[in-house]
C-alpha cells in the first residue's frame, strides 16, 4: 500500500499505548488483545476505499486506529466508558500535539486566517467527500458551518458503534479549544453527541 509507513507508525504507537494501559489495569491477556488490534486495524485499512486521489485516507486512518481498539475492548466485556477511556490514553499524545500547535499559531495576529484556510481546505477541497457541509458564514471575522453527513459517524454506525464518534468530536476540543488570543472556537452541536448536525464557528478576536 502507498501509505504503509504511516499505517505502520500509527499501529505501532497506538498498540504500544494500548498494551501499557491494559497492563496498568492488570488485564492478563493484554498482548493477545494488542495483537488482535494490530490485525484488525491493518485489515480495515486494506479494505477501505480511500476515494479519488485517496482523499479519505487520513480520515480512515484516524477512524480505524481508534474504532478497531474500541470494538475489541467492547467484545472483551469493557463498558463504553471504560473503552473510551482506554482510547483517550492511546491518542493523548497526538491530542496534546494538536493543542500545542494551535496554541502556538494563536500567538500570531493572523491566526484566524491560518485556521480558517486549514478548515476550508478540509471542508471544500477534495476532502469534502468525507462530509456534507453548509457554509453559514465565511468572512474576515467569522467562519461558521454545519455538517449534516460525516464519514466518521457513518463508519462508526456501520460497525454498530455510533457512540464512538464522540471521541473524534473531542479531538476538536483538544485542538481548537486552546484558541483564545486571536481566534475563538465555538461548538453548538455534533452528530456524534446526538445532534442533528455538527455546528461549529471560528470567530476572529479583534
Amino acid at each position: 500500500m502507498k501509505h504503509d509507513k504511516m499505517i505502520s507508525y500509527i499501529r505501532k504507537s497506538y498498540a504500544k499505548r494500548l498494551k501499557k494501559e491494559l497492563q496498568r489495569k492488570q488485564i492478563s491477556d493484554a498482548e493477545s488483545i494488542c495483537e488482535g488490534y494490530r490485525n484488525r486495524f491493518t485489515k480495515y485499512m486494506k479494505e477501505a476505499d480511500f476515494g479519488v486521489n485517496e482523499c479519505k485516507f487520513s480520515s480512515y486512518l484516524n477512524i480505524y486506529s481508534g474504532l478497531a481498539a474500541y470494538e475489541i475492548l467492547r467484545e472483551q466485556g469493557m463498558s463504553e466508558q471504560e473503552s473510551i477511556a482506554v482510547y483517550d490514553y492511546m491518542c493523548s499524545t497526538l491530542r496534546k500535539m494538536a493543542g500545542f500547535m494551535h496554541k502556538f499559531v494563536d500567538f500570531f495576529p493572523g491566526s484566524f486566517k491560518l485556521v480558517k484556510k486549514s478548515l476550508l481546505d478540509d471542508l471544500t477541497s477534495e476532502k469534502a467527500v468525507c462530509w456534507d457541509t453548509e457554509l453559514l458564514r465565511n468572512d474576515d471575522s467569522r467562519l461558521e458551518y454545519r455538517i449534516s453527513k460525516c464519514l466518521y459517524y457513518d463508519t462508526c454506525a456501520v460497525h454498530g458503534y455510533p457512540e464512538f464518534t464522540k471521541v473524534f468530536c473531542t479531538h476538536d476540543i483538544y485542538a481548537y479549544g486552546v484558541l483564545k488570543k486571536h481566534t475563538k472556537f465555538e461548538r453548538y452541536s455534533t452528530l456524534g453527541e446526538g445532534g442533528e448536525c455538527c455546528h461549529d464557528a471560528f470567530i476572529r478576536i479583534k
